[in-house]
């Protein structure tokens, strides 16, 4: 199971290279830095744009699909909405519209978000599976049982890469869970907040003390390989 690290421009290099995936979070890709950090590590990852729901700070659509082409990563994040479904399929009717399917098909691949309740995403997921290559497990549900109710109907694809969006409230149990579920990858900026003392909100603008994040990204590197290895 792969752990892209979130982590602030100043660390990108210490922290994350050479990791196979990447999350490289839309709005902060204002930063020039940042940006062109993503762009040259697509060599050696798999890079994820994501629409920045979860930071509150989602870009208009029109300057995301403008933003996935400069960029050009291998995965974009379909815009969504936490727990709405009704909006989120909205947001994605428009992004089909606008998006140039011609050009950018076999280059990016398409992570969509299930959103609402649980019979909700089960319904989402079910109707776009056959769409989207990815699909993003978001942490406003309960994401275990979103995963196990998918096994037990039988409608569980293991062709999709499932990706879990975020750990919840840094809790490593329920990512484990997940990947001996099948889930392939997940994403956090969990380790660069332990970093700091657990203060305030993920800041791509402020550096850290790298050892210390360090620390936390091995540990938990370690704890899912022991882990995971075990299920097996």
């Amino acid at each position: 199971m792969n752990f892209a690290v979130i982590a602030p421009t100043a660390n990108l290099n210490t922290l994350c290279y050479g990791r196979p995936v990447q999350m490289c979070l839309a709005p902060f890709c204002n930063d020039l830095a940042y940006f062109q950090w993503y762009q040259a590590a697509m060599q050696d990852s798999i890079i994820i744009l994501d629409n920045g729901v979860w930071e509150g700070k989602r870009m208009h659509l029109k300057e995301y699909v403008e933003l996935a082409e400069a960029l050009n990563p291998h995965v974009v994040v379909v815009p969504d909405e936490i727990n709405n479904a009704k909006e989120t399929l909205k947001l994605s009717q428009a992004f089909h519209n606008v998006w140039d399917w011609d050009q950018f098909y076999g280059r990016i691949k398409l992570m969509y978000v299930p959103q609402g309740s649980l019979p909700e995403q089960v319904e989402q997921y079910n109707n776009y599976k056959h769409i989207f290559p990815w699909i993003g497990l978001t942490r406003a549900c309960n994401r275990v049982e979103f995963v196990r109710l998918l096994k037990e109907t039988k409608t569980w694809d293991r062709g999709i890469h499932h990706h879990a969006l975020g750990m919840q409230d840094g809790d490593l149990h329920e990512i484990v869970e997940l990947g001996r579920m099948g889930v392939k990858s997940f994403d956090s900026s969990n380790p660069i907040w332990r970093a700091t003392g657990m203060q305030g909100d993920f800041n791509p603008t402020i550096p850290v003390d790298e050892q210390r994040a360090l620390t936390f990204i091995k540990g938990i590197d370690l704890t899912l390989e022991q882990l995971l290895c075990t299920s097996k």
